[in-house]
């Protein structure tokens, strides 16, 4: 971490807030764009989201402009340089005005970014910002409306908070039974009608010049619903940043997982030599370790995970009993 305002400084210090990072959509939507972008932090010094032929953006503009990319990490180097560069004062000013524009998209998901990266351990991301309704068999640790990102593993399918980052939910991907995307897809709201024209021509005018302020001001809603069942479960979600179609792509991968087939730069479900798999991914033969059956530590991994969910560990040590179980 560099050296600047604040950095260095102990949990303990009040300026220590202003260094903090706020958080971050989930989705980089025209909603996002129009209400967060840019933030203002001084003088002829704001954060932009700009578009460029490699992809969106995120731009610190003023006298030290420096480019980062729209991704959890960029967004964490762009505050961190800004804390290496402003005032306490200043910054933390335009986090302030992030936490306002959080408020006012009551519709986006926003997640922590840092805790994000810690999530990023538990498996690639498939679907964020997604919003828990409720089902059956889920366990106690979710509630409905929370907001949570699906991750996939090579073995294992899991919902984790955008808060915490902690695993809410997980299961087997073996016992994925179905997952599929429906909905209305993506609306427009506050539509700007033409009512007036003068002939074709004018008629045609008012028709192009009303698509374009819907374009342009129109605001854009999305509502997918994701049902994920299982072999003893089935949940239910909505997302609001991915279309029916996006979200039925990025489910693919799931369903591939569900038929034993990892996508590609996964490790394969089957251990050496065709021995099946436990749900943690690693060959059975190779977890028995001191004469233990493959049903024993099936057993103690299923406590672990019961314990975690009923808040008897935490997640590290959770994470710390199943390592030394099967090592």
């Amino acid at each position: 971490m560099r050296e600047g305002y604040g950095l260095s400084r102990g949990a303990d210090d009040p300026k220590m807030a202003a260094v903090r990072i706020p958080p971050m959509p989930v989705a980089w939507t025209s909603e996002v764009v129009r209400e967060l972008f840019p933030v203002r932090i001084g003088i002829g010094r704001d954060v932009d989201l700009i578009r460029r032929p490699s992809g969106v953006a995120l731009y610190l503009r003023g006298p030290q402009s420096k480019m980062f990319p729209a991704t959890v990490q960029g967004w964490i180097d762009l505050w961190r340089t800004m804390a290496g560069t402003t005032k306490p004062d200043k910054l933390q000013y335009c986090r302030v005005q992030v936490y306002s524009a959080k408020r006012a998209m009551t519709s986006t998901p926003f997640r922590d970014a840092e805790a994000a990266l810690v999530a990023e351990a538990l498996g690639r991301l498939v679907l964020p910002g997604l919003i828990f309704l409720g089902g059956h068999d889920y366990g106690e640790a979710m509630q409905p409306d929370d907001v949570v990102d699906m991750r996939a593993s090579p073995h294992d399918l899991v919902l984790t908070s955008t808060d915490t980052a902690a695993a809410l939910w997980s299961v087997a991907a073996r016992r994925v039974v179905e997952v599929e995307a429906s909905g209305p897809g993506a609306t427009t709201a506050g539509a700007f009608v033409a009512t007036t024209g003068h002939g074709l021509a004018g008629d045609l005018l008012d028709r192009y010049s009303a698509q374009w302020m819907t374009d342009r001001f129109g605001k854009k809603t999305v509502a997918t619903l994701i049902r994920l069942e299982t072999d003893a479960s089935e949940l239910f979600l909505r997302s609001v940043t991915e279309t029916p179609e996006s979200a039925q792509v990025a489910l693919s991968a799931v369903r591939a997982l569900a038929r034993g087939r990892p996508p590609r730069g996964d490790s394969e479900t089957a251990g050496p030599g065709g021995t099946e798999s436990s749900p943690t991914g690693a060959p059975v033969a190779s977890l028995a370790g001191a004469g233990a059956t493959p049903d024993d530590l099936v057993s103690a991994l299923e406590r672990l995970a019961r314990l975690r969910s009923a808040g008897a560990l935490t997640e590290t040590e959770y994470e710390l009993a199943k390592a030394k179980l099967l090592a």
